[in-house]
């Protein structure tokens, strides 16, 4: 690249930067009581005199979010599934950091390059945004492989906690009660997913309403099954102990038909460096010796 772009790109970030500062600048609070207020009123008020507070600094650039990577929507049910501790301001900044950095040491990096190869300002211009995009998009899915994994590992828990709450049930516990001792002893991920029940249910929220809202919010289909059934049996008065064991009983089947056929699905897997990589090298080195002695 020509070192006669540089002054190019230079007043380019420049300019996007008197932007943003000027952007502070006009929509920061003018008027005193929006400046004040804050810091004097309850928390759950905050927010009514927050002109430009951490949810609105993005807010000018939530349609690129949503065209480049996920909806705001989507992202906050993942965080809610994956319960990351953070809010969508927070992921949205992350993601922005890593963007802007990935962007950065694409940029120098070409600058470095150009000494050795010619480059100019416009294939600067699109490695640049293109390494912007890739950055972004695989932050996004990065967050959607976390979610993939943890359905992943909650699946493999509702059997033993269809057990556990079948033999809670049998002993004479409620369904809270044995929702509340199965939590105590599930892994991380059956943990994490009870609480969100059982803190509605301490607030006054229905048994059934509770367990449906749960339903509706986990990514694993084993667990809205049991759930299912947890809301039909408290609904109905259906004896909830002999119908979790069978349910346990074919969770656990279903398990072993996913793991037969994951195994089957890996196995084929391995196939591919034995057919594309040591075969042809084995065919070759059987072959080259003769080809090799052939007098044409």
């Amino acid at each position: 690249m020509d070192f006669s772009a540089l002054p190019v790109i230079s007043g380019t970030l420049l300019g996007v930067g008197i932007y943003f500062c000027y952007g502070a600048i006009v929509n920061r609070p003018s008027r005193l009581e929006q400046r004040v207020l804050p810091y004097v009123q309850p928390k759950n008020l905050q927010s009514q005199w927050q002109p430009f507070s951490s949810q609105h600094i993005f807010s000018w650039i939530s349609p690129l979010w949503n065209a480049i990577g996920s909806t705001t929507k989507s992202v906050e049910k993942r965080l809610a599934i994956v319960g990351a501790g953070m809010d969508i301001f927070g992921f949205r900044l992350l993601q922005t950091l890593v963007s802007v950095l990935a962007t950065l040491g694409v940029g120098i990096s070409l600058i470095g390059l150009s000494t050795v190869r010619s480059i100019t300002f416009i294939q600067w211009l699109l490695l640049t945004s293109l390494s912007f995009i890739l950055a972004t998009v695989i932050w996004d899915k990065l967050l959607t492989y976390k979610v993939e994994v943890f359905a992943k590992r909650l699946s493999y828990q509702v059997a033993d906690a269809a057990e556990l709450l079948a033999l809670a049930i049998s002993a004479g516990e409620s369904i809270p009660g044995a929702l509340n001792r199965v939590c105590s002893i599930s892994g991380p991920q059956m943990k994490a997913q009870l609480e969100i029940a059982l803190e509605q249910i301490s607030q006054g929220v229905p048994v059934s309403k509770a367990l449906r809202n749960l339903s509706g919010i986990t990514p694993s289909p084993q667990l809205q099954r049991l759930l299912e059934t947890l809301i039909s049996g408290n609904e109905r008065g259906a004896a909830l102990s002999v119908i979790l064991r069978d349910q346990a009983k074919d969770l656990r089947e279903e398990a072993m038909r996913s793991l037969l056929e994951a195994g089957g699905r890996n196995e084929i897997a391995m196939l591919i460096p034995v057919v594309f990589l040591i075969l042809p090298v084995t065919v070759v080195f059987a072959l080259y010796p003769g080809l090799i002695a052939l007098r044409f």
